[in-house]
């Protein structure tokens, strides 16, 4: 049974693993990859000028479009980034239209904004799944996005003793969350023992069930 990593950006991704590799507007597919996932988006960290932004969500939508691509994003807001944040909303918010055009998921990037886009979500009532990538949160966060509908997938920061992620982790349903290694030096099979260390399953179990996840949301099966 294969691992899954939702939210990878390595070149080189590990043998006998189901991903999602993300790629950012124009990026070519890489070849010999033609029957892998992918998800597509404009990163808060690389918006530009109103009409380069709406150049690039042109080539998002393009290529979310095609069946290999499986997710739309990452996208979202970052507190901590240059751009202008009516330029993020604004960006964020064609993506959310673009999801729910297409029918595929979101893959979401957040830093220091939960509360806005919790907000956006209240507002926005989408019907396609959320899933903030890279999740850090505490449990009281946790609660309250859980609530308000969005899974949430983990990576290197399961590893950290110290990391609030990891009490989050334990408390969250077994269908609510996923896991990934986004550009990290770190194996999904390390980051999937010590998530079914941190929830005291099998790694079997756990294997199984985040495949279903996979399934369940990103190929609607």
């Amino acid at each position: 049974m294969p691992l899954t990593d939702i939210h990878i950006h390595h070149s080189q991704p590990e043998t006998g693993v189901v991903f999602i590799r993300n790629l950012f507007p124009g990026e070519p597919f890489p070849e010999g990859e033609t029957e892998r996932f992918f998800s597509v988006g404009l990163h808060p960290w690389f918006l530009k000028s109103a009409e380069e932004n709406a150049g690039l969500m042109k080539l998002v939508a393009e290529k979310a479009a095609l069946p290999q691509v499986v997710a739309v994003g990452e996208c979202g807001l970052d507190k901590l980034t240059k751009a202008a944040w009516e330029v993020q909303t604004d960006v964020f918010v064609q993506h959310v239209l673009l999801s729910e055009r297409l029918q595929k998921p979101l893959i979401v990037h957040c830093v220091r904004a939960h509360n806005e886009i919790f907000h956006f979500r209240r507002q926005l009532k989408p019907t396609q799944p959320w899933v903030i990538h890279g999740y850090t949160g505490n449990e009281n966060l946790t609660r309250q996005l859980l609530g308000a509908g969005f899974l949430f997938s983990f990576g290197y920061i399961l590893l950290n003793e110290k990391a609030r992620a990891a009490a989050s982790l334990q408390l969250l349903p077994p269908g609510k969350f996923f896991l990934e290694t986004d550009d990290f030096e770190v194996t999904i099979g390390e980051v999937f023992q010590k998530a079914a260390q941190l929830r005291q399953v099998a790694a079997a179990q756990l294997q199984e069930q985040l495949l279903q996840n996979f399934q369940k949301i990103f190929l609607k099966k």
